[in-house]
């Protein structure tokens, strides 16, 4: 589209980058990959409450309500901590009501209460669809129903968890050096 433009109107018109944060656009923007439709009788009602929804059971209501849906996220989130920007790409990604959501990492920036929370609102979310999380905890394991243990990247035990706890392996050692 950018590039069929005429030639006045060439630079007026930015692509969205839906990986990225956009200085230009408010959070509440940013979560939707860009502005609402407007004009559409009550989408913007409609677009709120879907995202309130999501931002209450992921357990985000404290710290959107801290900057406000309004807040201007800066140059790539500058304005947004580690922990904010990793909250916001979690509602980002569930917003998009995805049939398999792949994780990586994606709470490491988070508190243990915060971590263990988002990943209690992501399984709920998520049950009857596919959640699949690369762990920065092995102990986190336990509430998968397949676990695979991997090394120097090569899956090097799999099967469930109680099965690779209680033998001895590289599970077993992971979780004893948290």
């Amino acid at each position: 589209f950018a590039d069929n433009l005429p030639a006045e109107l060439a630079g007026t018109i930015e692509p969205l980058d839906s990986t990225a944060y956009n200085a230009a656009l408010s959070i509440q923007d940013n979560i939707l990959f860009g502005k609402i439709a407007y004009g559409h009788g009550q989408g913007a009602e409609l677009v709120g409450a879907v995202i309130a929804e999501v931002i209450d059971g992921l357990g985000l209501g404290d710290a959107v309500m801290e900057v406000g849906l309004d807040f201007q996220v800066g140059i790539a989130g500058s304005r947004l901590s580690a922990a904010q920007r990793q909250k916001l790409a979690i509602a980002r990604s569930v917003l998009k009501r995805p049939d398999v959501l792949i994780l990586n990492e994606a709470t490491a920036s988070l508190d243990g209460a915060a971590q263990t929370k988002i990943m209690d609102a992501l399984l709920d979310e998520f049950d009857g669809r596919g959640l699949i999380w690369a762990l920065h905890r092995a102990s986190f394991a336990d509430r998968f129903d397949r676990v695979l243990v991997m090394r120097s990247g090569r899956v090097v035990e799999q099967g469930g968890f109680d099965e690779l706890e209680s033998r001895a392996g590289t599970l077993k050692e992971l979780i004893a050096a948290e």
